[in-house]
Formats: C-alpha cells, sequence, structure tokens
C-alpha cells in the first residue's frame, strides 16, 4: 500500500484501508457472504490504492480481522488449484475441494507436530483450531504452486 495513496495525499498513513476494514470489525462474516464481501472489499482498497485488483490483499486483510471463514486467495495457490486468475469465487470452490479431500491428512499430519511448535497456537485437547488447519493447507498450496513456476 503506497504511501502516495495516503501520505502523499494529506491522510494518515493506511487510513484509507483502515476505513475500508471497519464495516467488517463487527459484521458477521459467513460462508454465504464470504465471496460478496471480499468483492465489495477488494474494489474499495483497488480504488482508494491505485485502481489495481487486490484481491489477494482483501482476502489476507479480512482474515487476519475476522479468520473464519476467509479463505486466503494467493497466485501460487491459485496454479496450484488451476483456477482461473481473479476469479475468487471458483477459486474458492476448488479450495474447499481440495481441504475436504485432505483434510484427513492435514489432522495427521498436525497430531504428530511437537507440543511445543504449536505453544502459539490455542489447543483443545492437542487438536489445532480449524484455522490453523487451513492455513497448513494454504501452505501446502502455496509450494505446490510455487513448484510450477520452476
Amino acid at each position: 500500500f503506497h504511501r502516495r495513496f495516503d501520505v502523499e495525499r494529506g491522510l494518515a498513513r493506511l487510513g484509507p484501508l483502515l476505513d475500508a476494514l471497519e464495516p467488517y470489525r463487527t459484521s458477521r462474516l459467513v460462508a454465504s457472504t464470504l465471496c460478496p464481501t471480499i468483492d465489495a472489499l477488494r474494489l474499495r482498497l483497488g480504488r482508494d490504492y491505485g485502481g489495481k485488483d487486490l484481491l489477494s490483499a482483501a482476502t489476507k486483510l479480512l482474515w487476519l480481522l475476522r479468520r473464519e471463514p476467509a479463505i486466503i486467495y494467493d497466485s501460487q495457490a491459485r496454479r496450484a488449484l488451476s483456477a482461473p486468475a481473479g476469479d475468487y469465487e471458483a477459486y474458492v470452490k476448488l479450495w474447499l475441494q481440495g481441504y475436504r479431500s485432505n483434510s484427513a491428512a492435514i489432522r495427521h499430519a498436525c497430531s504428530t507436530l511437537p507440543r511445543r511448535d504449536l505453544v502459539a497456537v490455542p489447543l483443545s485437547k492437542s487438536v489445532p483450531p480449524e484455522w490453523f488447519l487451513q492455513r497448513v493447507y494454504d501452505i501446502y498450496l502455496w509450494r505446490a504452486g510455487a513448484r510450477e513456476t520452476v
């Protein structure tokens, strides 16, 4: 988020970004509203920060704010899923299919992690929360998509 779109226009650093996120701090986010919410946020961020499509940024920011059910869009993960570029709804469908298909393997892999490696993750009976398992899948996709560009 370039300073030319906020500070150099006399605005507080990241002021437009914080204003764009404000409605989502308290609003309810559910799976059925995820795609329209991301579309609205990406358009607002794009408008405020130079007219680019800020889909990836919108998903990452919303995930930081709300976690579930936000699904992070990343170009490398998109390549791994063979999703069309910029089509968040298609990406989410493919992501969810892959996550469900690999859920047992992800849970098993996480169950083998030493507890000391999970100190920052709130655990219930040694089971990481769903958002952590989803991030493990994201990292898998990110690495798989990175291999495709080599």
